[in-house]
Parts: C-alpha cells; sequence; structure tokens
C-alpha cells in the first residue's frame, strides 16, 4: 500500500498515511484538493486533487515506475521544512517588562539616567508602584494613629516614629529617580528634557507636563536614542 507525504496549511511536512487515510482527512477538511502531496513513484509534489483515490482507477496508464528524485521541487520527504526556515522580516525584538520590573529598574540601574528614553509603560508603571507605597503609609498612619487614639499610647510611638523615618528616606531616595524618568519619558516623547522645569510652575506647569508624559512614543530613533516601542 503506497504512503503518502502532505504538507499541512502552515507548511510543514506531515505523514506517511495510506490513501485511504489521505482522503479521509480530505472528506474531514484537514486537507483540501489543493493540499501538495507526494508518494513514491511520483516525480514531485502534486496537488490532492490530481491525485486518484485508492479505490478509483487510474484515468491514464500508469507511468513506469521511476525512483524518487534525490531533491524533489519542494524537498524530498526527508526534509523538515519543504520550503526552508522562514525568513523573519524585522530582528527579534527584547522582551517587554511588566510594571513592577520596570519600577525595580527605575529605582536601581537607572537611578539616576537621565538619558535615553522611557515608554509610557515604563513610566507609569513606576508611577503606580510609588502611589501603592504612598497609600500604604497613609494607611498604616491611620491604623497606628486609630490604635493610639482608642488606649493611649499603647506601645504604638516607636512604631510612628520609625514608619515616619522610613517614609522621609524614601522620599528623599526617590527625589532623584523620579525627575530622571520623567526626563527620559519627554525625550520618548520627543520633548526636551528641560520641560521637566515645567512642575515648578503653578498648576498649569503641571497640567502641561502631564499631557506631555501622556503621549505616545515618538516612531523610530530620535536625537535621544531609538524607540522601544517602535524600533526602525
Amino acid at each position: 500500500m503506497k504512503q503518502y507525504y502532505y504538507l499541512s496549511s502552515d507548511r510543514t511536512q506531515q505523514g506517511p498515511v495510506s490513501g485511504d487515510r489521505l482522503y479521509a482527512l480530505l472528506a474531514a477538511g484537514v486537507v483540501n484538493a489543493n493540499t501538495l502531496v507526494w508518494c513514491e513513484g511520483m516525480s514531485g509534489w502534486q496537488a490532492l486533487g490530481t491525485v486518484p483515490p485508492p479505490s478509483s482507477p487510474s484515468p491514464t496508464q500508469p507511468a513506469p515506475y521511476r525512483a524518487p528524485q534525490q531533491y524533489a521541487p519542494y524537498g524530498t520527504p526527508q526534509q523538515v521544512s519543504p520550503y526552508g526556515a522562514p525568513r523573519q522580516s524585522w530582528a527579534p525584538q527584547q522582551a517587554r517588562l511588566s510594571c513592577w520590573e520596570y519600577f525595580v529598574q527605575c529605582v536601581t540601574a537607572k537611578y539616576a539616567t537621565f538619558s535615553g528614553r522611557a515608554t509610557r509603560k515604563e513610566y507609569w508603571g513606576y508611577q503606580l508602584f510609588l502611589f501603592i507605597f504612598l497609600l500604604a503609609y497613609f494607611v498604616l498612619n491611620i491604623l497606628i494613629a486609630a490604635v493610639a487614639g482608642e488606649g493611649g499610647d499603647n506601645g504604638v510611638a516607636v512604631p510612628f516614629v520609625l514608619l515616619n523615618i522610613i517614609f522621609c528616606v524614601g522620599f528623599l531616595a526617590i527625589i532623584v529617580p523620579s525627575w530622571a524618568v520623567t526626563v527620559r519619558r519627554l525625550h520618548d516623547a520627543n520633548y526636551s528634557g528641560w520641560c521637566v522645569l515645567l512642575s515648578l510652575i503653578p498648576w498649569i506647569g503641571g497640567i502641561i507636563l502631564l499631557v506631555f508624559c501622556l503621549q505616545d512614543s515618538y516612531r523610530g530613533t530620535n536625537q535621544y536614542g531609538p524607540s522601544e516601542k517602535y524600533p526602525d
């Protein structure tokens, strides 16, 4: 019984399968009449619609047996991919980081990095976790105050003082990375990093800076470096 090989929809070689099995796949919709098939005795890959079913007599005199060529038009059944490896139209890009990973990167590796660019995800991921930590500080302060209010001191003075010392140290520590990530975000939107000084203008300056930071990345490379979101 002849054994057939066929090319699936993604052009990968499948088989071997019997002729009956091949036409059962055709009936099930797994393959179609244009699917390329090959078996021993064929000179090359042929459309399934041109291959007679195993139970049907051949409409023409069968051709004399010929050994299959070493290389059929789309490759022999021994080749992994009949059309070769797919070509890539662009180089693989570095995997995007999560918001938490961006936050950690901003306060460690890019602590005082004012050059380069920062996507909206990096900037707002940093701001998100900054807000979460600030919210946690206020919640703990309220809980400590509630405990102290119910029964006097109750030993909460020391935790209260330690919490506020940690807050003050943390507040001073995030000044530099906060300015740095804002400058990089302005660079990414194709604005000068000096626009960060708009935050010193009461009310209107902060609004303008917010609008700048909400804008999408500048496509391609600008004077501040390549775009992570829209590489060339």
